[in-house]
């Protein structure tokens, strides 16, 4: 009798002491997750970030392109017929739009060192997986399906009744060519609006990549070459440059393909900010709708009250 009436209170005993380890287990990791965080940490924060993009971008900029091609394979009938010169889609992926692509994503950094070890919130982006999903996959999709049907349906109504100097109607490569120069400049224009930090090689491969494209063009449409190599495109470019309906195509084309993004992103920070976004705005030294100068060379977090640094 006397063991009976000892074990329940062994039982208390121990799931006391169970609830004691717990309680001490979690007070552990909750002093682990105040603590500084260490450098890899830091690292890991922004790599997260541009490894998501740089793959959400990789595989919408490839996107961008196949569809463009499909509309013009279901408007020719699943006949075969090419849109784009050889040359165009061969040095799409290699040359025109990788350069800018890996510096800028690979450089990529929203906000400092300072910024994150004085608010660990802002390290919720890669704990939680917000930076790629199938939900945010998709929706790069259906952007790339937007960007494709506008370079290429807008174009196409251009190029209608285009002739070229001698009279002769130019056809599917005035189309074709005045579609692949849209798709450079819209990728481009993409990767513009989800860039953070434009240091100096951002910048400048964003520029060289645009004139390698133009520069490249031209070699393969000047007539040696294109004898060559694309017969179909001998001095096509060139009669493009003074053809007022490819500028006209290339602008509005250009303009009604990035428009939904610029104000989706505009919507997004302003309305819906994450924690990175108002971070980020503060170094730049916006707070509150007041623009204060940050010093030069530097990017430091803007003040802010006691209420909001929760």
């Amino acid at each position: 009798m006397k063991t009976r009436a000892c074990e329940p209170a062994t039982a208390s005993e121990a799931s006391s002491k169970r609830s004691e380890l717990v309680t001490t287990s979690v007070q552990k990791r909750i002093r682990a997750t105040t603590k500084p965080f260490a450098p890899s940490s830091l690292g890991a924060a922004w790599c997260y970030k541009r490894v998501s993009k740089f793959i959400l971008f990789y595989f919408y900029k490839n996107m961008a392109n196949v569809l463009t091609e499909y509309w013009f394979a279901y408007s020719a009938g699943f006949s075969g017929q090419v849109l784009f010169a050889d040359w165009l889609s061969l040095g799409y992926n290699a040359v025109f739009t990788s350069f800018a692509c890996i510096f800028g994503y690979c450089l990529d950094q929203d906000i400092n060192v300072e910024t994150i070890r004085k608010y660990p919130r802002s390290y919720e982006y890669s704990m939680f997986g917000l930076g790629f999903d199938m939900k945010k996959f998709f929706a790069w999709i259906i952007v790339a399906l937007w960007h494709a049907t506008a370079c290429y349906y807008i174009p196409k109504w251009y190029s209608q009744g285009a002739v070229d100097d001698s009279g002769v109607a130019m056809g599917n490569w005035f189309h074709g060519t005045t579609s692949f120069v849209c798709i450079i400049i819209v990728v481009h224009a993409k990767m513009s609006i989800m860039v953070y930090s434009w240091n100096y090689l951002v910048k400048l491969f964003l520029v060289v990549s645009v004139v390698v494209f133009f520069v490249s063009i031209s070699i393969l449409c000047f007539p040696p070459m294109s004898k060559i190599f694309q017969p179909e495109m001998t001095g096509l470019i060139f009669m493009l440059y003074g053809n007022g309906r490819f500028w006209f195509a290339v602008v509005l084309s250009s303009f009604v393909a990035i428009l939904p993004d610029c104000l989706y992103k505009y919507i997004e920070t302003m309305y819906f900010p994450s924690p990175h976004h108002i971070l980020h705005e503060r170094e730049m030294g916006h707070l509150d709708g007041v623009y204060t100068k940050p010093e030069t060379g530097k990017r430091q977090v803007a003040p802010i009250n006691n209420s909001t640094e929760q």
